[in-house]
């Protein structure tokens, strides 16, 4: 691909959040913003696809008229009010998995994104994290009676997780780079999944879409996008499988690659 080729049919823009279009301190820029919204000035329609959960990314969905909001790491994408895609844990899985991972010494805690609830059997936040303090307290012995978006585990005993996951294929287990913390969810709520059926309900392909991320989860949408852009600060994987890296996040990449190919 030429890169006079690069922005030619593009129809959606997806775009991570942290470490990709967000700055570390947890800003989207003003320039990023006004790059976005002359995309959307020419029908393009620009798509938030993010592994918070929808009370953490609010911040940054009230900063512009978003089209579409995809959260949980794929869980769940709406279109303002509209429901586009929706993946859950059954509740009577996930109360197998917190009662399985309670009698787990090694796992020091255990955080459930309900349908309607958040709730976590540890106070207080892991190191560097700053958006876990919407959580509820609750010791999880006692059965919920909703389903969830996703668990989080925190443990270094990833082969306990691997295991566990084995037992209910229609789940999935994502580690996330360099930490201790672990997701699982339902295997189809992947940001993947949540962007084709974005694409199902505007008639886009996929060669259509132009993706931009920088870790684990981004991968496969990245794959199969029609162009995958990787932020300079990515993870080498999704630096492998990406069609360009831009500069990084930092220094606004994603808006001065789209504002350069797309967005003139």
């Amino acid at each position: 691909m030429v890169d006079g080729e690069i922005g030619m049919g593009i129809k959606l823009i997806a775009l991570d959040l942290d470490k990709t279009l967000v700055h570390n301190d947890g800003t989207i820029s003003d320039y990023s913003v006004k790059v976005l919204n002359r995309c959307r000035d020419k029908g393009i329609k620009i798509a938030i696809v993010t592994a918070k959960s929808e009370y953490s990314a609010k911040k940054y969905v009230d900063i512009m008229d978003w089209d579409i909001v995809i959260t949980s790491g794929g869980a769940v994408a709406r279109a303002g009010e509209i429901m586009i895609h929706k993946a859950l844990i059954p509740k009577f899985v996930l109360n197998q998995m917190i009662q399985d991972a309670l009698k787990q010494p090694t796992v020091e805690c255990i955080r459930v994104m309900g349908e309607v609830h958040e709730l976590s059997n540890k106070t207080g936040l892991p190191e560097g994290v700053k958006d876990y303090g919407h959580y509820d307290y609750n010791d999880l012995k006692m059965p919920l009676s909703e389903d969830a978006w996703k668990i989080q585990f925190e443990t270094s005993d990833i082969l306990f997780l691997e295991d566990m996951v084995k037992r209910y294929p229609d789940c999935e287990l994502i580690s996330y780079h360099n930490e201790d913390l672990h997701k699982i969810s339902n295997v189809r709520a992947n940001k993947l999944e949540a962007v084709r059926s974005v694409c199902m309900t505007y008639d886009i392909n996929m060669e259509e879409v132009i993706a931009f991320g920088d870790d684990t989860s981004d991968y496969n949408l990245m794959k199969e996008a029609g162009v995958g852009v990787a932020v300079l600060n990515a993870i080498e994987r999704v630096k492998n499988v990406a069609d360009f890296v831009c500069s990084s996040n930092e220094e606004d990449g994603v808006a001065a690659f789209i504002e350069k190919y797309i967005g003139r």
